[in-house]
């Protein structure tokens, strides 16, 4: 804050969104790739969950995970409709917003309380968009019209049974059916 006025600076990334990445990959990315970078992403999943109070992204996806072209690492990118979750209040919206539609999970589109399993839900997503090229079923559709996500080894044959689990545990409907917190995540996809 300068002069009654707030500003929101950030790093610049030198890079490409893991979005960019995958449209120009010859092939789908590999299930062994793709896994360190869950770990990444996993490990700061873990660190904005833990915080006093937790940090919910709300809008984990693709367009928003930079691949830095300098050290190789990941960056978490647009913080915009992420949320404080208060104990007592449930999710307090930073900036109002719903998230993407293929990446959100149910409890986002209406007065449910988003948490870390809702960021599980995305990340799950994501993996799956990473591997396959092809944007995961909205929760919408699979909930209220019964459509399925389609099984993603027939896109990528480097991707093992273990992993195809842990991404369906993941993108449960019911954030009562997904993994709890970041090492939950870990164990379903075998990383742990």
């Amino acid at each position: 804050e300068e002069n009654g006025r707030h500003y929101l600076v950030m790093e610049f990334v030198d890079g490409r969104t893991l979005s960019q990445v995958v449209k120009l990959a010859p092939r789908p990315i590999s299930e062994r790739r793709v896994l360190i970078w869950a770990e990444e992403l996993l490990d700061v999943l873990e660190y904005l969950h833990t915080r006093k109070p937790p940090v919910i992204v709300r809008d984990l996806k693709p367009d928003n995970i930079m691949l830095s072209s300098t050290d190789r690492h990941l960056r978490l990118i647009d913080f915009g409709i992420a949320k404080r979750l208060d104990p007592n209040k449930g999710t307090q919206p930073i900036v109002k917003g719903m998230g993407t539609e293929a990446y959100a999970p149910l409890e986002q589109y209406g007065g449910a309380t988003t948490d870390a399993r809702s960021d599980l839900y995305s990340l799950g997503g994501t993996l799956y968009f990473l591997m396959s090229g092809h944007e995961p079923v909205p929760a919408w559709k699979r909930g209220s019209k019964g459509a399925d996500l389609p099984d993603l080894r027939q896109f990528n044959d480097s991707v093992s049974e273990q992993t195809w689990r842990g991404i369906l545990h993941m993108m449960q409907l019911h954030p009562d059916r997904r993994p709890g917190d970041a090492q939950a995540a870990r164990v379903a996809l075998g990383l742990k």
